[in-house]
C-alpha cells in the first residue's frame, strides 16, 4: 500500500519541526539552566563544580585551608576552614533568585542574567547578581543595587 503523498509530505515536515522546536528550546533555556545550576551549586557549597561552568577570569578562588571566594581582592572574600559553611549559610539558594527579561539579542547569542539573595558576614541581605553565556558563568557581582 502506498501512502498519499500530502501524508508523507506532513509527516516528514512534522518531524523536520519538531526536532527544531526541541532544538530551539534547549538554545533559549541553556543559560538559565546553567544560572540554576551554578547557584544550587555554591548553596550546596560544591565550588569545584560551580568553577566547572565559569570562564577564567571569575572562577572561585579554592586555596590552602579551603579559602573560598569569588576573587581574592573581592570584598566577600573569606578564608579559614570554615568558610564553606559560611558561604552556604549566606546563600538563600532559589527560592529568591530572579531571571532577568531578555533581549532577542540576548536569546540569539545564549546569554541571560540572574539576581539572588545572599546574607553578608553581618545578616545584611544583599543582591548577588551571575550572568551566562552559552553554558557559561561570564560575569558575578556580588552587593550591588541593579546590572
Amino acid at each position: 500500500m502506498k501512502l498519499p503523498r500530502w501524508l508523507v509530505i506532513a509527516m516528514l515536515t512534522t518531524s523536520v519541526l519538531s526536532v527544531l522546536a526541541a532544538a530551539g528550546w534547549w538554545w533559549v533555556t541553556w543559560p538559565e539552566r546553567t544560572l540554576r545550576e551554578f547557584v544550587q551549586f555554591v548553596a550546596d557549597t560544591e565550588f569545584e563544580e560551580a568553577n566547572r561552568l565559569m570562564t577564567a577570569p571569575t572562577k572561585w578562588v579554592i586555596g590552602p585551608d579551603d579559602m573560598i571566594g569569588p576573587r581574592p581582592e573581592a570584598p566577600d572574600f573569606l578564608g579559614g576552614a570554615s568558610s564553606r559553611k559560611i558561604w552556604a549559610s549566606r546563600f538563600q539558594g532559589l527560592e529568591n533568585s530572579h531571571v532577568h527579561s531578555r533581549t532577542a539579542v540576548d536569546i540569539l547569542v545564549g546569554r541571560a542574567a540572574m539576581s539572588f539573595d545572599y546574607h553578608t558576614n553581618d545578616g545584611q541581605a544583599r543582591l548577588a547578581q551571575v550572568c551566562a553565556l552559552q553554558g557559561k558563568v561570564i560575569d558575578m557581582r556580588f552587593g550591588v543595587h541593579g546590572w
